[in-house]
Parts: structure tokens; C-alpha cells; sequence
């Protein structure tokens, strides 16, 4: 039985990346960040040595005092227990202005007619076009004048947050120190039916994939009345490249840090990963996987809908990439055919994963018209305090909220509150963080070591399984699927924030497509000793058409990038 894995934490000390946050802060107003976090998704933590962590309130209670604020939730409220909470620490009310839909429209709008709200929430581009039309006040001075706690976040360093006007124009969450994402994932997805006959062997290898797939559908030829299909997943529209290529292969391989379709190595050269040692592992597998009638030839084509009709019949035994219909399957009750996620990693191999320290999506400032900016900084440094980003965070001890050995957990049924419906969020007032610089991205850190948030916890990504899921990964000694992912070294690569002109992004497209070709020729190859032939014309094919060239063109930039 596999043993749990120690969790990976991704615990960074802040003084070994100064300089690639100030790399970033230089691109601050350069086009959306692309953290992506979650799609789906990123906010700061707490400085060491923060002022102020007590409870009460400041000691000379502040004015009361009413803001207008822009933001892009529909339900967005300032009438629940976070925001009144909020009011009673610092006197401050918000009036929201939301723009759900249109959001670019109606910012333009403000700007061009001078009637923006007092604080400004913004994505990079925005910041940009309101800081050339002077409608956003200048911070620096405020802040290291009047708020000893974000000065406290940031170290007292406002580098990633200085403009290349040398001017700080908004807020930024600061840098977290320590990511640990209880809500990832590994690549490999195998039935919970299939791992309780096999008698829950561990799953480290592709052979340990290929042979509890290949063992199970030998004894299972026939699912709910249909052939049983071993591994399938959709790929049409490029999307085998996408949902297959960068999340099997890459994380298989281990090595450097891969950023779409290079690595990314420590001496600052970039290249392609393609012909790397362990590129072509997880092909040769379905390869063999189609030789043996395991392999869904309709994968390379076919679209997530056509996927989904087959794993909602319980058929597909193992997905590679994106993780498949477990849902649906309980709902349409075949819990036994739910997925368990699996982290293989090649032999040997020594994973890194860049990680975004960056605060926060989005940008925070004042406008103009706001008459007393020192009282909004004043308002702000209360946010950046310990104790008002866990309100912000996980809302209200004892309501949405326990803590237990010094952990903070969701209460009950905040997650039935949350999740049942459209303003779950708003209701009880967890969606203040985005907006007032709380960390936002997967698995951030405050800096008394919990989350950030409450639904970046253990116990908010357990409450989200099933009964049976939760039952299967006990089995090996897991309480979330982040449990069963290896090893993972982080750093900080700053490959991703650099622009790429468009010949380069040409060249790319079409070195994807090539790369679909040539793996799809690899899987469904009837003789597997002709395999290398394959990859290497393939690779042959590369350097005509400039492989070598743009490795160098690549690692060029990315120094000049590096170095400016």
C-alpha cells in the first residue's frame, strides 16, 4: 500500500526572490496577469513583524466614512457579518458599484467622464489607461507615511508595487512566503473499481498504470452494456496538446520548470522540451496501450462532450491529463466509478514547480476625487493587519469558522452555504478578500502559517469529496488528492510575464501542430521499434524549420528580459 506523501510545501524565503518580484512589478502595467488561477486562479500575506496583530479595534476609533468601490460580483453586498464587521473595526462602509458585465466598457466610461468610484479595483491594462489620465492618486509617500502595517507586508520594500515611473500608483497584495495547494491534483485518473479489485496497489510508474487498466478490463471486456474503454480523454481543437501534452508529459518528465511547451533551465536558457530525456515515455505507453485494444483512437479527435457520453457510462477506466466526469458518475449513481488521482513521476526525476508569489490579481487605487486619501491608506493598513485579513479570509470565528490546535477549519455546513447557491459568497460576506489584497492564489499562506483563505484548507477541499472518494484515498492514507502528488521543488521563472512578438507565437502554433502529428503517429504505430524513427524525423523536421534557432532567439530574449 502506498505510504502518504509528505506534503509538498512550497515555503520560499522572500529575500531570494526580490529580484525576480521586482522583474514582475516592472511589467505591471504590461496586460492582464496571467496567474491563472483559477481559470480559476492571486493576493498577499503578512510581513514578518507586522505591527499589528491584536484583535480590538484601533485604539482611537476612526470616523465613520463611506466609499464607493467598483467590483465584478453581481451579488456583491455590504450587508452580512464580514462586512459589518469590517465597519466596526475601521468606521469604513462600501458602496459597490458592479459592473458583472461590460466591466471594460463601463471603466472607460468612468474615465472618460471623470465619475469613477472613490476606490478603483483594476486589472493591469485599466491601471494603465487611468494612471496616463491622472485619475489615480500617487501612494508612495501615504503609505510610508500612514501605514506602518503595509509597509510591514511588503517589508519595507514597495519595489513590486513601484511603477516604471519609478511611482506607486496602487495597492497590491504583497508576495506570500509559503504556498501549499491542498487543492492540486495528479495527471493520472484511475476508477475507484478498478483499485479496490486490483487491492489498492500503489500507482508510481506507468507500468503500475498500464497493468491495474489492463488486468481490470481483461476480467470487464463489457460496462453498463457497452465495450470498456482503458484510457480515453477528448483532443480535438488542439486540445489533445493542451489537456494531454502540459499535463502529462511535462509533469512526468520532472527536470526544469516547463512553461507551455520549453523548459526553462537555472542557467536562463529556454529551449523546446520535446526532445528532452522522458519525452516520449507516456506516448510509448498508449502506444502499447492501442496495440493491446486499450486505447480510445477517437481521444485524438474528439471533444469534451463526446468524452463525457462515455465516461458517464462508467466505461473509460483511466484518464490522462484533465481530470474526468467523477461528478457526474456519482450523481448518475456509479460512485465506484469516480476517479482517484494519481501523481506519477518519472524515475529518478526531480520536479520543479515555478510558483506565483505575486499578491493578487488585480490592482487597488484611489481616484482623484477622492478629498482625503490619507483616510483611505488609514483604511487599508487596517486590511493588511493579521487579524483583518483572516476576517476577510474566513469570515467570523465560531459562525463560518473553528479553530482546533491552532488550525482554522470550516464550520459545518458552511460549505452546503456556500456551494448551494449563486450568492453563497456574498451571504456571508467571503468575498471582501480579491478586492481589499487578501492572497488569493492556490494554497497561499498568512503568515501565522494557515491559509489565506477558507476555501484553500484541508478541510474546505475534504468537505468537497464524496463519501467514497474520501473512503478511497484513506486507503492510502490520504485526505486530499494533493496528498498523493510527489516531491515538488519550487521557484520563481519570470519566462511567463515576458511578451512574446508574434513571429515567435507563430512559429510555436505551428511546432505544436507539427508535435500532434507526430505524437498521434507515435500511439498508433502498429511496430513500437519504429517509434524512435518517428520522434526523430520529427525532431529533424524541427531544425528545418528553425528548432535551434529558436531555442537561441528564446534564450535571448528571456535574458534581456531578465536584465532589464
Amino acid at each position: 500500500m502506498q505510504k502518504k506523501q509528505k506534503k509538498s510545501r512550497l515555503s520560499i524565503l522572500f529575500t531570494a526572490l526580490a529580484l525576480s518580484l521586482v522583474v514582475s512589478a516592472c511589467s505591471g502595467s504590461k496586460g492582464e496577469n496571467g496567474s491563472g488561477a483559477d481559470a480559476t486562479n492571486a493576493p498577499p500575506t503578512q510581513g514578518e513583524g507586522t505591527p499589528s496583530t491584536e484583535t480590538e479595534p484601533a485604539e482611537q476609533p476612526l470616523e465613520p466614512v463611506t466609499y464607493t468601490m467598483n467590483s465584478i460580483v453581481q451579488y456583491m453586498n455590504w450587508d452580512n457579518p464580514v462586512a459589518k464587521e469590517i465597519t466596526n473595526r475601521t468606521g469604513v462602509t462600501i458602496k459597490w458599484e458592479n459592473v458583472a458585465q461590460n466591466e471594460p466598457e463601463k471603466v472607460n466610461l468612468w474615465l472618460v467622464g471623470g465619475d469613477y468610484p472613490d476606490l478603483l479595483w483594476l486589472n493591469d491594462d485599466f491601471l494603465g489607461d487611468y494612471m496616463k489620465a491622472n485619475a489615480v492618486q500617487e501612494l508612495g509617500d501615504l503609505i510610508q507615511k500612514h501605514a506602518p502595517d503595509i509597509m510591514a507586508a511588503f517589508h519595507n520594500d514597495l519595489s513590486p508595487i513601484t511603477q516604471e515611473d519609478g511611482k506607486v500608483w496602487a495597492l497590491r497584495a504583497p508576495p506570500v512566503k509559503e504556498i501549499d495547494n491542498q487543492g492540486s491534483r495528479g495527471w493520472v485518473h484511475v476508477q475507484i473499481a478498478v483499485l479496490e479489485e486490483a487491492g489498492w496497489p500503489e500507482i508510481k510508474t506507468l507500468d503500475d498504470v498500464y497493468n491495474v487498466v489492463s488486468s481490470y478490463a481483461a476480467k470487464h471486456p463489457e460496462i453498463n452494456g457497452g465495450k470498456t474503454i482503458g484510457f480515453s480523454n477528448y483532443g480535438n481543437d488542439n486540445q489533445f496538446y493542451n489537456n494531454f501534452e502540459l499535463g502529462s508529459s511535462t509533469q512526468y518528465m520532472g527536470g526544469e520548470v516547463h512553461v507551455g511547451p520549453v523548459q526553462v533551465h537555472e542557467d536562463g536558457s529556454v529551449r523546446f522540451k520535446w526532445f528532452e530525456e522522458g519525452s516520449t515515455d507516456v506516448l510509448r505507453m498508449l502506444n502499447k496501450a492501442n496495440a493491446n485494444g486499450l486505447f480510445d483512437q477517437e481521444w485524438l479527435v474528439q471533444t469534451p462532450d463526446q468524452f463525457k457520453a462515455k465516461c458517464t457510462q462508467g466505461r473509460v477506466l483511466a484518464a490522462l491529463g484533465a481530470a474526468p466526469c467523477s461528478a457526474d458518475l456519482a450523481q448518475l449513481g456509479m460512485a465506484d466509478r469516480q476517479y482517484i488521482s494519481f501523481d506519477v513521476l518519472r524515475e529518478g526525476a526531480v520536479r520543479k514547480t515555478n510558483v506565483n508569489l505575486n499578491g493578487s490579481d488585480r490592482w487597488l487605487a484611489i481616484s482623484k476625487n477622492v478629498d482625503d486619501p490619507v483616510r483611505v491608506i488609514e483604511f487599508m493598513n487596517e486590511m493588511y493587519k493579521l487579524e483583518n485579513q483572516i476576517l476577510l479570509g474566513w469570515g467570523i470565528e465560531g459562525e463560518t469558522y473553528n479553530v482546533a490546535d491552532g488550525v482554522r477549519t470550516i464550520a459545518d455546513g458552511v460549505y452546503e452555504k456556500v456551494t448551494g447557491a449563486p450568492d453563497g459568497y456574498e451571504q456571508l460576506g467571503l468575498s471582501y478578500g480579491r478586492y481589499f489584497m487578501l492572497p488569493w492564489q492556490s494554497g497561499a499562506k498568512l503568515s501565522d502559517g494557515d491559509y489565506s483563505r477558507f476555501n484553500l484548507s484541508t478541510s474546505w477541499v475534504a468537505a468537497g469529496l464524496t463519501p467514497e472518494i474520501r473512503d478511497a484515498l484513506k486507503r492510502y492514507n490520504a485526505e486530499t488528492f494533493a496528498d498523493l502528488k510527489a516531491e515538488e521543488t519550487p521557484v520563481v521563472v519570470a519566462y511567463g510575464n515576458m511578451k512574446q512578438p508574434d513571429d515567435v507565437v507563430s512559429w510555436r502554433t505551428e511546432a505544436i501542430s507539427e508535435w500532434n502529428k507526430a505524437a498521434s503517429e507515435v500511439i498508433l504505430e502498429p511496430d513500437a521499434s519504429k517509434i524512435d524513427a518517428i520522434w526523430a524525423e520529427f525532431e529533424q523536421t524541427m531544425k528545418n524549420k528553425g528548432l535551434d534557432e529558436m531555442n537561441a532567439k528564446l534564450t535571448q530574449m528571456y535574458q534581456e528580459f531578465l536584465n532589464k
